[in-house]
């Protein structure tokens, strides 16, 4: 078994923490105690969409002239990186009712 990517480290990082943050989201509204794990699982989410699209960024740019066989991994990888960058926002800005600041 070959040693994975980077990228796909935070990439499935990112993903279970926002599906654990998705199983954990109806708790939120009706015990306290679950606001602090839940969001601190939509900020490895988001650190982790971030990571993805700035070290896809960093690829493109530094070996832009790489073979045709690699675009559809990076589109992946864009794809994911927004997804779980969205993903975490969208949480907290519905969030942004229940907190009480």
């Amino acid at each position: 078994m070959g040693r994975k990517s980077v990228i796909s480290r935070f990439t499935g990082a990112g993903f279970a923490a926002a599906l654990l943050a998705s199983l954990l989201w109806p708790a939120v509204p009706r015990y306290d105690a679950a606001l602090w794990p839940f969001l601190g699982l939509l900020a490895i989410a988001a650190v982790a969409g971030a990571g993805v699209l700035a070290l896809t960024g960093a690829d493109l740019l530094l070996h832009p002239r790489r073979g045709g066989e690699v675009s559809p991994i990076r589109v992946f990888d864009v794809l994911s990186g927004v997804f779980l960058l969205g993903y975490a926002l969208l949480q907290l800005h519905w969030l942004g009712g229940w907190l009480p600041i």
